[in-house]
């Protein structure tokens, strides 16, 4: 008993949140490195980024560790109502990148209402199960919190959505660019070199065709019996 007093953390949950996180810092420079690269000269690009924001909320994980967490349910439906509020607002004023509006930007900062939404809803939850935990069990009670839940809810399940596929098209144009890439290592084929080649011949013709045009003859057309061109 006064092991488990003294035990402040639990290590194995630390455990699997950190290699939760290592996990998707490689699959997220996996799937970065050659946008980062092609982009802005540097394939860790997008790794930095999010190994700050990373450390960022490590520190504000320890932080609120070490706080009371009974504080938190006073801010529980205030935090849920500014959710919904954050979630519409970011469809008349979001900053729209990639065909969606899922980003808030607040002068030089800038930020996703859906992640904020997330931690709303564990304590808003949490606060209505508290609540009422005596009635928990019913059917009228459960189906209340769901309806109430359902608003934010339902944002988050398309912000995640649209993420998702975003990240899945990403992906396969980058593999399919560094196979394109491959083949053309292996047939000796420079790319460039015949797009520019093929777009000269195109003009070429292009100018051979306009060229005959102009050559035209159309007065005496039908006196020379379909001689287009001048003599």
């Amino acid at each position: 008993m006064t092991q488990s007093k003294n035990r402040k953390f639990d290590y194995t949950l630390l455990t699997a949140l950190f290699l939760l996180v290592i996990t998707g810092l490689v699959i997220l420079y996996s799937t970065s490195a050659y946008n980062g690269d092609v982009k802005f000269h540097d394939s860790f690009y997008y790794l930095k980024k999010q190994v700050f924001a990373t450390l960022l909320g490590i520190a504000g994980m320890f932080v609120v560790a070490n706080m009371d967490y009974h504080v938190w349910r006073h801010f529980a439906v205030l935090g849920y109502l500014t959710a919904i509020l954050l979630s519409v607002a970011v469809l008349f004023i979001g900053d729209e990148i990639n065909g969606s509006k899922r980003w808030l930007s607040l002068g030089p900062l800038s930020f996703q209402p859906s992640e904020f939404a997330k931690v709303a809803l564990i304590l808003f939850l949490a606060q209505m199960v508290t609540k009422n935990v005596k009635d928990i069990g019913k059917m009228r009670t459960m189906m209340k919190i769901m309806l109430m839940i359902l608003p934010v809810q339902e944002r988050m399940h398309r912000y995640d959505e649209g993420a998702g596929r975003r990240l899945r098209t990403e992906r396969t144009l980058e593999e399919s660019g560094k196979k394109a890439g491959e083949v053309s290592k292996r047939r000796g084929v420079d790319f460039n070199r015949a797009f520019n080649e093929g777009t000269w011949k195109i003009d070429r013709k292009i100018n051979s065709w306009f060229d005959k045009i102009n050559n035209w003859n159309f007065d005496n057309l039908f006196e020379n019996g379909g001689n287009y061109y001048e003599d």
